[in-house]
């Protein structure tokens, strides 16, 4: 009787040590993951490899889901939110006005969601908002 308790024991206390160098295992994998590909940024060193003549190329080659229209603006108005352009915190404009910024003057550029976009900018940026640092 104590020998199949022992040995239940064993088995229970293998699996949960195999559960848990598991579960660190994936972590490590996850962090060395987001420290090559940030899902909000394209970094300096991502530019410079990119070889894109302008910020639209680079951002379409890099992040295409950037440039996509967010739903409507409302009910009332059912044009889609596409997010908006800014050079080092100046209003840049639409997307349409990446095409004129040369990747060559560029550090880096971050996407800032709906939400934090209107916190940063105020409002009236459902689409959210395309930040460019030179």
């Amino acid at each position: 009787m104590k020998k199949e308790k022992a040995m239940r024991l064993l088995t229970l206390i293998t699996i949960l040590f195999a559960v848990g160098l598991l579960a660190c295992s994936t972590t490590r994998e996850t962090s060395v993951r987001k420290a090559r590909y940030a899902h909000d940024r394209i970094s300096s060193e991502e530019i410079q490899n990119s070889y894109a003549p302008n910020a639209y190329d680079l951002i379409k080659k890099l992040r295409p889901h950037w440039l996509r229209g967010r739903g409507t603006k409302s009910i009332r108005f059912q044009d889609v939110s596409y997010p908006v352009v800014y050079v080092d915190v100046s209003r840049h404009g639409s997307i349409n006005s990446l095409s004129n910024i040369s990747v060559d003057h560029i550090k880096e550029v971050r996407f800032l969601n709906s939400g934090d976009a209107t916190f940063k900018f105020g409002l009236n940026h459902p689409g959210g908002a395309i930040m460019i640092s030179i």
